[in-house]
């Protein structure tokens, strides 16, 4: 790695530690007014964000789950493609979701790259959704939207895969970014469901939250 590519990536690392801090900060004080509204004068806040960054990687683990069976779902109405050939896109995605979470490359860079080898906007394209901002009034409807951020924040993992493994250009990867898109913002509509209905019933695949993968019968 140049000096320069090393100085962007440190650069890249210090602006996520600084929102990182600020969101912690921001979560923290959240903590405190809910504990005052209910009377309560003392608690562990170090405990209370560790609970919460628990839930937090949950929640990322389903989004990303969600996030490749919607690459799967694609594939099959889009491309015709069936079990097998499902199977090594789901390969190839896995090791793009290792590289990210080894820190070998992060998704802002997988972003950039789509954007200058691609042309592909990742941050244009979803400027006008915010998951944050969608109404909600259930337990489940809360639960929906924290997956749906984290769908927004690792898609580019997805795109990438197809830029790279599939050497999609960037007509075939503005589509699949704006079905993304799409899926996103049907969420708290049932969206996600007739996704998985149908590679389930097409590709004959189950997806778990916890990354498992259900075969419910070997096909081509």
């Amino acid at each position: 790695m140049d000096k320069t590519a090393k100085k962007l990536k440190q650069k890249r690392r210090a602006v996520r530690q600084a929102i990182k801090n600020a969101e912690e900060e921001r979560i923290l004080k959240n903590f405190d007014e809910i504990a005052k509204k209910h009377g309560i004068k003392k608690f562990n806040r170090k405990k209370a964000l560790q609970s919460y960054k628990i839930v937090e990687n949950e929640v990322t683990t389903e989004g990303v789950v969600n996030l490749v069976v919607v690459g799967a779902w694609y594939l099959r109405i889009k491309c015709k493609w069936g079990q097998k050939r499902v199977c090594q896109y789901i390969e190839g995605v896995i090791r793009y979701i290792g590289v990210v979470y080894n820190r070998e490359r992060d998704i802002d860079k997988l972003a950039e790259e789509l954007k200058d080898e691609c042309d592909f906007d990742y941050e244009k394209l979803m400027n006008d959704f915010d998951p944050l901002k969608i109404k909600t009034s259930t337990a489940e409807q809360d639960h929906i939207k924290m997956v749906t951020c984290a769908m927004k924040n690792n898609a580019p993992i997805i795109l990438y895969t197809f830029y790279s493994m599939l050497k999609w250009k960037k007509k075939r990867i503005t589509e699949l970014g704006q079905a993304i898109k799409d899926v996103l913002m049907g969420m708290q509509d049932g969206k996600l469901k007739e996704v998985k209905d149908v590679v389930r019933k097409e590709c004959g695949m189950t997806f778990y939250y916890d990354g498992r993968i259900e075969y419910l019968d070997r096909r081509n």
